[in-house]
This record gives C-alpha cells, structure tokens and sequence, in this order.
C-alpha cells in the first residue's frame, strides 16, 4: 500500500513546534539549530515543488540568481556562511507562505488545541530545564544590569525573546478560538519571561500586541475589568515591591540613556555610520552587489572593535547585499505582509515584523524565521478574517 506524505502539512507542524525544537537543538549544541535551519530550507523547496505556482517560480529563481551572484562575488563559502543563509531562509519562508492554501493549511495546525498546547508546554518545560542545567539565569555585566536576565539555553536572549513571541502569539490564538483561561495564564506568563529578557526590541513588540489584543476585545465590561485589575497589580508591584524599578528592561534603558544611546543601544549611530559608508565611500558595484555581511561586519570592527552586524536587517541587506539585495528583501517582506486581509491587518502585520527587522534583525534570528507565519496568523486571526474550519486546503477539493 503507498502513503502519501503530505510534506506541507509537515512543514507547517514544525512552524508551530520550532521554538520549542530550536530550543532543544541549543541544548545540545551550538550547530544543532543551524543544521535544523538548512533542513528547513530543503523542506520549503520541496514544499513548493509539489505544489508549484508561478509566483513560486519567479520567486524561487530570483532566489537562485541572487545566490549565485553572491557565490561569484564572495566564494561558495559564503552562501553557507549564517549571516547569508539566514536571509535565504527568510525569503523562502516569505515566498512559501505567500501562498494562502499554505497559509490556511499552517492555520489549522495552530488551531489543533491539543497539539499547539502540548508544544507550549514543551517549550516552557525545556526553558525551566536550560534554567537548572544551562545557565539560563545570568547577570550580564556587560549591560550592567544587576539582576539576572532570561537567557534559556542561548548564547543571547534575544533568541529565546523573539521564541517567546511566537508562544505568545499562538497562546493569544487559542485563547480566541476557546476561551479557556489556561490561554490567558499562558499569556501572562510569556509578557513576565520578555520583560525578564530584558530585550527591549521584543518587549516593543509585545506591547504593540498587548494593545492589539485589549482593542480586540468586544465587551466594555471586559475592557474595564481588564484595566482594573491591570491597575491594582501595577499599584500594588509600584508600591509594595520594587520590580517595576528594578528589572533587565528598566535596568537596561537607563544605563543605555546615561550613555547616550537611549532605547536604541547605539543601533542609531551604526545605522549613521554605514549610510555614510554606502553613500559616500562604497564604489558603484558595491552599491549594487553589496559587500557581503562579513565585509560589513569587518568595516564595522573599524568603528566598534569588534565585527558586529547592524541589527538592521534594511541596513544590513542595503551596504551588505547592495541595492539588489534590498529590493528582493522589501518585495518578498511586502507580499508576504499583504497575501490577505485588509489594509489596516497588512500594516499592523508589516508594523511588528518591522520593529523586530528595524531594530535588532529579523533573518538573523533563525530560530524564529520559521514562526514568521504564525505573527501573520495572529494579526488576521483576532478579528475573524481567517477561518480555516471552512477552508479547503487540498489542491485536488473542489
């Protein structure tokens, strides 16, 4: 008897269960989650290959053009190199999610209570284990905050922040959908671990989906109940304790502000000094073509003593992969925003993607490229744009 393996049904499974994988990959080694990343790459491809549309064709061939101008320019290497592929596994995800069967298919998996919960679950077990047995706690000095900071099992804990992003978009989905205030504790419990993490681009983000979520809810009363008892916790942690004071994102904003960089943590003057490289120093080829990001980054140690990238995907893709490299990126990040929904949805889903892409990076963060789709499903979900029950998902349903 033949099976059918229904690939796209798995690549959307493991969209849901990446945070949690990608966590456990970080456990065991420093590769692990790089290896799965590739994996991801091939699935999309393949994805696409059995139900290829022409938008998937001229995607995917800009895709390899733009590989194999980088791979002239920049050796082989490169194209295997993170700070390459990570843009690649962003386009692909961009270009198989543009698709709204995928989508919709994507959307019946976070709708599975049973499963997305299970994975929730599994993913906050996991961090409590990275706390235990891999120094998941750690009080950074380099920041000087003074109070231990979430990092989970990451070498940074901007990884687990923008994970936490996407559990608390899938929590705030099922909450929707089932009304069960196990969601809500859900919720409540992920807004605590961000702001633990102290990473102020992710926290911006949560605060743009906390206001979402508030103005999503239909019933005055709720709303007002909702406020008063945010209210009386908020008096009661100003007064009786000291948190509101003392934790990472506070911590960190007034030492960033007393050393002039604000909220921004310096991401203003990198941005200053690579448009000046681009626009006075780079020569037309580099304009078009890019440097590379490794390039970017040595011409960055020259400032900073140290090879650090931008933390701006836009300026990043710009100096790094030319103006090439930048329109592709704006083209795919605009069509995957807009495959459905209205305007207002389009823009609030562009909105987040763009604080997490302006401010800190966004394909950098492989661990959550593939969750990309479920902030989208988050932002058309709320209000009932999306209803996978009724949808058809089979290329072969009529």
């Amino acid at each position: 008897m033949k099976i059918k393996v229904d690939i796209n049904n798995w690549i959307a499974c493991l969209c849901v269960a990446y945070p949690f994988l990608y966590e456990v990959a970080a456990m065991l080694s420093e590769s692990a989650g790089r290896r799965m990343s590739l994996i991801m790459i091939a699935l999309l491809i393949l994805g696409m290959s059995r139900s290829l549309t022409k938008k998937d064709c001229i995607g995917i061939i800009v895709i390899l053009l733009f590989v194999l101008i980088n791979a002239i320019r920049f050796g082989v290497y490169y194209i295997f190199h993170q700070d390459f592929y990570g843009m690649i596994f962003l386009l692909l995800t961009f270009l198989y999610y543009t698709n709204k069967k995928r989508m919709a298919q994507l959307e019946i998996i976070v709708l599975n209570e049973c499963f997305s919960k299970t994975i929730i679950f599994l993913f906050y077990f996991a961090l409590i284990v990275s706390v235990i047995f891999f120094n998941g706690l750690q009080t950074n000095a380099d920041w000087g905050v003074s109070i231990p900071m979430l990092y989970g099992p990451y070498g940074l804990p901007h990884t687990l922040a923008y994970s936490l992003i996407a559990i608390y978009a899938i929590s705030s989905i099922l909450w929707h959908k089932y009304k069960e205030k196990i969601y809500l504790l859900l919720i409540a419990i992920t807004s605590i671990c961000l702001i633990w993490t102290g990473v102020r681009s992710a926290i911006l983000v949560l605060a743009v989906m906390l206001i979402y979520d508030y103005f999503s809810i239909k019933r005055i009363t709720k709303k007002v109940i909702v406020v008063f008892a945010g209210g009386i916790v908020f008096l009661y942690l100003l007064f009786f304790t000291d948190i509101i004071i003392n934790n990472p994102l506070v911590q960190k904003s007034i030492i960033a502000a007393g050393k002039g960089s604000g909220i921004t943590n310096g991401r203003m003057d990198f941005n200053s000094y690579l448009w000046d490289f681009f626009n006075n120093t780079a020569s037309v080829i580099d304009k078009v073509f890019g440097i590379s990001i490794i390039g970017l980054r040595k011409y960055m140690r020259n400032r900073y003593g140290i090879e650090i990238h931008a933390h701006n995907d836009f300026m990043n893709t710009l100096v790094g992969m030319g103006i090439i490299g930048f329109l592709i990126y704006i083209k795919f990040f605009w069509d995957f925003c807009t495959v459905k929904g209205s305007k207002k949805k389009s823009l609030l889903v562009f909105l987040i993607l763009f604080l997490m892409a302006f401010f800190n990076g966004l394909y950098m963060y492989i661990g959550f490229v593939p969750c990309v789709p479920i902030i989208y499903l988050y932002v058309n979900w709320l209000d009932g744009d999306i209803h996978s029950e009724n949808k058809c998902v089979d290329d072969n349903c009529k």
